[in-house]
Parts: structure tokens; sequence; C-alpha cells
């Protein structure tokens, strides 16, 4: 169960980490594109 735990857990952390990127060079185009 920890094993799931952690890897649901990484992937939620990836998965934020990536929406933020995703935004910030969205944001970066928008401003200096």
């Amino acid at each position: 169960m920890f094993f799931v735990w952690l890897s649901e857990t990484s992937l939620g952390i990836v998965l934020l980490y990536g929406v933020d990127i995703f935004k910030t060079s969205v944001l970066f185009k928008a401003v200096y594109g």
C-alpha cells in the first residue's frame, strides 16, 4: 500500500508542477511573445 500511495502522490506532485510550468510558459509567451 505504501508504494501505491507513494506513486500516486508523486504523480500528483508531477501533475501539479506540470500545470504550474504550463501556466508560467503561457504567461511568459503572452507577455514576451
